[in-house]
């Protein structure tokens, strides 16, 4: 599928209805853009059809699954904060 948008001021372009309904992009969601091979490509979001189903079994149920999530928050932004400083 083919589709066509200007982009405007401020480099600003709107996503083409048809694109837009056949790929679920809804307001506030982060496109990837990336050129490869002499080609623009703009990539939707993944979207997770069931998120509750990716989070079932996460956590093991003798652990309080609040503080587990809290505990992986934790390290994944010290990890991000180690990476960033060097």
């Amino acid at each position: 599928m083919r589709a066509k948008s200007k982009v405007m001021k401020k480099w600003q372009t709107v996503v083409p209805r048809k694109i837009r309904e056949t790929t679920g992009i809804s307001v506030g969601d982060t496109l990837t853009w990336r050129y490869d091979a002499g080609m623009i490509v703009v990539e939707p979001p993944k979207k997770i059809i069931n998120p509750s189903e990716k989070l079932f079994g996460l956590v093991p149920s003798s652990r309080d699954a609040v503080k587990e999530v809290r505990r992986v928050r934790k390290k994944r932004a010290e990890k991000m904060r180690a990476e960033s400083l060097h």
